[in-house]
């Protein structure tokens, strides 16, 4: 997918239908591309519904208690309590700026059953993951959402000038 997109925008390929990706192909990419060092939540899982992405994943009720209480009322926990997982997810959309600059934007967040504020959501996991932020190839118009798919549309790549 990336090597398609790369060839794009250097002018080396004018084929130009959207290319779409599954969530299955969404999350072995992931899998496949992505290295978290100490993560508060792996692995992360996408779901692609129409309007919107979910990302989310496991994490501990320990983890998420020391995030946003402290390490010492965290630590008072049972193990049996503390190493429970917890599935954590924020909904959102994905943005695409000129110039490659892509978004995760969240809009709604979940710790387990319960739907809480973004910046709650952000807090109890450690701050606003980096990765939710990163460059596309500048041939990329947008991102749109459907059912079970993600559609990324380009543009024609724009002749590069003479260099020298």
């Amino acid at each position: 997918m990336l090597a398609q997109l790369l060839l794009r925008e250097a002018g080396l390929s004018s084929r130009r239908e959207p290319l779409a990706l599954t969530d299955a192909e969404v999350n072995a990419f992931l899998a496949q591309n992505v290295q978290v060092r100490d993560a508060p939540i792996w692995p992360v899982r996408v779901r692609i519904e129409a309007g919107g992405v979910e990302v989310g994943g496991p994490t501990t009720l320990e983890r998420l208690t020391r995030q946003l209480i402290g390490s010492g009322p965290a630590g008072l926990l049972p193990r049996s309590v503390g190493g429970r997982p917890v599935w954590v997810a924020a909904r959102g959309r994905i943005e695409v700026a000129p110039g490659g600059r892509t978004e995760f934007q969240a809009e709604s967040g979940t710790i387990g059953l319960q739907t809480v504020p973004v910046a709650l959501l952000w807090r109890a996991v450690g701050g606003r993951p980096p990765a939710l932020v990163w460059r596309m190839p500048r041939v990329v118009d947008r991102v749109e959402l459907e059912p079970g798919r993600l559609v990324i549309r380009t543009r024609r790549a724009r002749p590069r000038g003479p260099t020298g």
